[in-house]
């Protein structure tokens, strides 16, 4: 004999109190599944799956989350009224608060370090996601178009074949470099560093071709200041190790 389906009228779940049996619903299989009508404390009527009163899921017409994303948001609110004025966020002092928008909250009007004011989102300002006019972001990408600029430079391409011929086991002279144990120093792992140190022993960029090379002191140390030095192709060329490696 097929075991009848439980009657939950009269049975209360949360906010709701059955009063009765639905029409039921479709599921995405084409099958007919069994809903109740409940009554919510706030006198709504609405039709709920009776699934999902096994697994707690039906405990207000909706009102229930509505009120406690309400009170989510009164919160956050309280927290934004706080006053910030005088505090710091990256480049940023807060001077006042300007205005309450329904979506971003109160907006701050802020002082930037360079001198420019602008105003944001008193959430923002607290997330770190806000930390400048814009400055430092213009800074950044300054920066980064500053370092590919230099990339193609003639001192950048010693720089960075000199660290090939230490790292790379695929690059052509790495036998007679790395392969014999030669490294670049940590502090030239830094291609500014390196610049520096050029730009200060006699490194000269409007060199004809051969007439400033890189080369070591010791053909057996390492590339560090103490050992390397700006010669002529000549010079270095004098400069090997039985006749074999050439810088």
């Amino acid at each position: 004999m097929q075991k009848q389906p439980k009657d939950l009228t009269g049975q209360k779940f949360g906010l709701l109190t059955v009063i009765g049996e639905g029409s039921g619903r479709l599921n995405k299989r084409g099958y007919k599944d069994r809903t109740w009508i409940c009554q919510c404390e706030c006198g709504n009527v609405v039709e709920k799956p009776a699934v999902n009163f096994a697994y707690g899921k039906n405990q207000s017409c909706g009102c229930l989350k509505h009120k406690m994303v309400v009170e989510h948001y009164y919160e956050l609110h309280k927290k934004n009224q706080i006053d910030i004025t005088g505090e710091r966020f990256g480049r940023l002092t807060a001077v006042e608060m300007v205005e309450k928008s329904p979506k971003q909250g109160c907006m701050w009007l802020c002082r930037c370090d360079c001198g420019n004011e602008v105003i944001h989102p008193v959430k923002l300002l607290r997330s770190g996601r806000v930390q400048s006019c814009g400055c430092l972001r213009d800074e950044k990408i300054a920066k980064v178009n500053a370092k590919h600029n230099k990339s193609h430079s003639r001192l950048y391409n010693v720089w960075n074949g000199m660290r090939q011929r230490c790292n790379d086991p695929n690059h052509k002279s790495y036998k007679n470099y790395g392969g014999r144990g030669i490294k670049v120093c940590d502090e030239w792992d830094n291609f500014e560093a390196f610049e520096k140190w050029a730009l200060e022993s006699g490194y000269n960029p409007e060199a004809e071709y051969g007439e400033c090379t890189l080369d070591r002191i010791d053909v057996n140390g390492d590339y560090e200041p103490n050992n390397c030095r700006w010669v002529d192709i000549q010079t270095q060329a004098a400069n090997k190790r039985n006749s074999v490696a050439r810088e």
